[in-house]
């Protein structure tokens, strides 16, 4: 009876280390995608933020000094640099849960798990 609770556990113990394992790996991957924009096709990323910027001025919804100063945070080198510590900050969540996943395996299944 407990060797089969212990196994329900694991089970969904490792069903949810192996999502979440994919899920930090899957946002690093859109991370990427977005810094290699906002870096590759840096034209484009300023438009977009001129046009973003005019839209909320248009609005008159945030005050103007807030978005001036998030259109400089957004076209500065420390945004890029917040975006590589996103993605080196979920990659190694995603290494530690790839950790996590073995060392459950191995210790509540066996070897032959893994």
């Amino acid at each position: 009876m407990l060797e089969r609770a212990r196994t329900e556990w694991t089970t969904a113990m490792l069903r949810d280390v192996t999502f979440h394992g994919f899920l930090c790996l899957a946002i690093a991957l859109l991370f990427l995608a977005f810094l290699l924009f906002v870096t590759r096709r840096r034209d484009l990323w300023l438009r977009y933020t001129a046009a973003e910027a005019a839209f909320f001025h248009r609005l008159r919804f945030p005050p103007r000094g807030f978005t001036d100063a998030s259109r400089r945070f957004e076209e500065s080198r420390g945004f890029t640099y917040l975006l590589w510590f996103f993605i080196i900050a979920l990659g190694l969540l995603a290494a530690a849960y790839a950790g996590l996943y073995v060392y459950i395996a191995h210790t509540f299944h066996g070897p032959q798990s893994i």
